[in-house]
């Protein structure tokens, strides 16, 4: 998952042993690698290693696909050029207030799932087009789990009433992972 970047859902194939054995990998990367850069040497070591041998495909899966009202997108762009990220602006009982600044758009879709995972329990996929920096602060009251109807304004309606943003249940081509091969025994040293 941490070499290709992608959620369990998205990978597919390979032994049964791969649920349930658990493996340390030791490895040393060089200072200042970057996340991408140590994303590859992973990848890297483990087809070396264990042999392991991936392809990309596509599956129709269910998501919420993230859209735009027919009114248009109310966004407000980002105040600064800091680099994006959300957090918990103020608790109050009951309701959930979190602001996320200088994000795109696409950047809050995949942050969503994390942000409401009682509401939003599949990936989101941005399929608005907006493009530029944005700040949200987005204020909903949580679902109770197994509650049929929610006790105040949800995620959904924060995101249209403020923002003009719709979340839609849909089925979507989205890209997977294939395991061809692995082995438990690592080869090499």
């Amino acid at each position: 998952m941490w070499a290709y970047d992608v959620p369990t859902d998205y990978i597919t194939g390979g032994p049964p042993w791969l649920a349930s054995d658990r493996f340390d990998v030791i490895a040393k990367a060089p200072p200042n690698t970057t996340l991408r850069d140590a994303r590859l040497m992973l990848r890297s070591l483990l087809a070396e290693r264990s042999n392991l041998a991936v392809r990309q495909s596509e599956k129709a899966m269910s998501v919420f696909a993230l859209t735009v009202r027919k009114q248009g997108p109310a966004l407000t762009p980002a105040a600064g050029s800091a680099e994006g990220h959300c957090a918990i602006s103020r608790e109050v009982e009951g309701e959930i207030h979190i602001d996320c600044t200088s994000m795109t758009v696409a950047d809050l879709a995949d942050y969503l799932p994390d942000l409401a995972p009682l509401y939003i329990d599949r990936p989101v996929v941005d399929l608005t087009g907006i493009k530029g920096l944005y700040d949200f602060k987005l204020s909903w009251i949580p679902q109770p789990p197994g509650a049929d109807v929610a006790a105040g304004p949800t995620i959904f309606d924060d995101l249209e009433k403020h923002f003009g943003l719709k979340l839609e249940k849909r089925k979507q081509a989205m890209p997977i992972l294939i395991i061809d091969h692995i082995e438990r025994e690592p080869t090499g040293n």
